[in-house]
């Protein structure tokens, strides 16, 4: 496909993790060959937010994980924001097309230290909803505070996150740690929940790469 549509090649070339890259580019061949098979920029500039939308109901209805169906729409924003910057298409369809995140189930007693307390369902998702108040932080407040409580990460961990950190490892995700001098190679795994919510950040306020959680 890259020898025939060479603006994903191109659009790839400027992101800096290498497991985005690699990601990205099978979502966005997914999406090439439901659309249209191999389109040039001109056929992609045709792409409308109702075939965006009919391309996540075919997730949906594939039986896709949430997880799923969020990269993927994070992978065509991305997309159509670099062909918008480049004058090849006049708006970003993927931008008017939502993935809804269900609440979580409950939070996993597992800890390093098992010192942490375990809340119950009723008090995760009251703490979810404290978010609604917040804002304009409320994206990224509600994904902060669901990898504290997945990961059991300590105040420094959350802390030194970036973008890179958090990615897939075989069927799963994880976010890397820290050690004192740099990144040690340990990692925590975490569920789909918190990449959603992690995903849906990034995509609410354009964070491509760096720290993950910032002021705004």
């Amino acid at each position: 496909m890259s020898s025939q549509t060479p603006f994903l090649d191109h659009f790839l070339e400027g992101i800096g993790s290498r497991h985005t890259r690699r990601a990205y580019r099978s979502d966005l061949i997914d999406f090439l060959d439901f659309h249209a098979g191999d389109p040039s920029e001109s056929q992609i500039a045709e792409v409308t937010k109702q075939d965006v939308r009919a391309y996540v109901r075919s997730l949906q209805s594939d039986g896709k994980s949430v997880s799923t169906q969020r990269r993927r729409l994070s992978a065509l924003r991305r997309l159509f924001d670099w062909l918008l910057d480049r004058g090849i298409v006049e708006g970003n369809p993927a931008r008017a097309c939502r993935v809804d995140v269900s609440p979580p189930a409950e939070v996993s007693d597992r800890s390093r230290d098992h010192t942490s307390p375990v809340l119950s369902k009723a008090e995760v998702e009251t703490l979810v909803r404290a978010t609604d108040d917040a804002g304009e932080s409320a994206v990224r407040d509600r994904a902060l505070i669901l990898t504290v409580l997945y990961g059991a990460l300590r105040r420094a961990e959350v802390a030194a996150m970036n973008v890179e950190h958090v990615r897939p490892l075989g069927r799963h995700w994880v976010i890397d740690l820290p050690s004192g001098d740099g990144w040690s190679g340990a990692y925590v795994k975490v569920p789909e929940t918190v990449v959603d919510a992690i995903e849906a950040t990034r995509s609410r306020y354009g964070i491509d790469e760096g720290a993950l959680w910032r002021s705004l």
